[in-house]
């Protein structure tokens, strides 16, 4: 009779609570092999795209719209657009594998990727210990700077879920960069965009005052803005340093700027207790923007500390009607804190 009482048990959980208990579980462990598993050889690099699944036609066009949203790629004429589709390929990624690691050079920093199915998480090593700065899901591109010169990559992003992306490769990239140069009729303008758009994206990856465009594109606050907007802020962004110790805002003052973390990393305290750290991507400010109210905690820098603000004006104007976008974006570490 135990056992039939178990099994009644069992039953009435039902298949719907079994299912999502073991999508969890699977997300859960693809978090800690994503943390602990080590980075993919280029041996079977080669070997996945040897055996790759190209795009079908009706997910080329999903594509384009996707890199659309990239400045290196929306710069393209349409027609070469579909063509460096066309040479994309799918690839089935495992819970927990590593898809880009963080200091990786060579073949596996070479490739942009478009998340089909499932969810990626990226993260930084800090002092020994990887941190989750960022998520990707469906639609979402990242590696992009791969794409314009070789340089080690600079996160980690990791399966947490079984997934599929689509991979877009160097060569093929700049494959048909060079092929729109020779074969179109505006064969000088299109040469002139493309080598202002090489220099420009080298030059931003280089030079830390042309950091913000490429920056934004990993803070997920900003994902919501239009290219339009995202070009204003470029301009409008102030790039400012604070030693070790520093105060950034101060509980109690009023507060007429909007920050965020380009480098290193702040402490939060409210009513003189520490409440929450900030990462880089991490955000604070805003509501002191938008209500003109005294700043309710303080932010130290807790390590030399690279910020980009925004001023008042600037922020209504380009950033005031998305509150509710921001709010939904905050991520849980921040959102903890309490406004700011």
């Amino acid at each position: 009779m135990g056992a039939d009482s178990s099994k009644e048990a069992g039953d009435q959980a039902g298949p719907s609570s079994l299912k999502e208990a073991r999508a969890t579980m699977r997300t859960q462990i693809g978090r800690v092999k994503a943390i602990v598993a080590s980075k993919p050889k280029e041996k079977e690099i080669r070997l996945a795209r040897a055996s790759a699944k190209p795009v079908a036609g009706l997910d080329q066009e999903h594509i384009v719209n996707s890199l659309g949203k990239l400045l290196l790629f929306d710069k393209l004429p349409r027609e070469t657009q579909r063509k460096i589709v066309s040479d994309m390929y799918e690839r089935n990624v495992r819970a927990g594998e590593i898809l880009i690691q963080q200091g990786d050079v060579g073949l596996s920093a070479a490739q942009l990727y478009v998340v089909k199915t499932g969810t990626f998480e990226v993260l930084e090593r800090r002092k020994g210990v990887m941190f989750k700065v960022n998520t990707k899901e469906r639609n979402d591109c990242f590696g992009e700077i791969s794409l314009m010169y070789n340089c080690p990559r600079s996160a980690t992003v990791a399966a947490t879920t079984d997934a599929v992306v689509y991979v877009l490769d160097r060569e093929q990239f700049r494959m048909h960069v060079k092929m729109a140069a020779e074969e179109s009729t505006s064969q000088v303008e299109i040469f002139m965009n493309s080598v202002s758009l090489l220099m420009h994206v080298q030059m931003a990856a280089e030079e830390s005052t042309s950091q913000v465009e490429i920056f934004m594109n990993s803070v997920s606050l900003l994902s919501s803005l239009s290219r339009e907007q995202k070009l204003q802020l470029v301009d409008a962004f102030v790039e400012e340093n604070y030693s070790a110790g520093s105060s950034i805002i101060t509980e109690g003052e009023t507060g007429d700027k909007f920050y965020i973390i380009k480098e290193g990393e702040a402490v939060v305290y409210a009513g003189g207790k520490e409440v929450n750290r900030l990462f880089k991507a991490d955000f604070f400010g805003e509501q002191a923007l938008l209500k003109d109210e005294p700043r309710k905690a303080t932010v130290k820098a807790n390590t030399d500390l690279t910020v980009l603000s925004l001023d008042r004006t600037t922020f209504v104007e380009v950033l005031g009607p998305l509150q509710k976008i921001m709010d939904k974006e905050k991520s849980v570490e921040v959102s903890g804190m309490g406004a700011v």
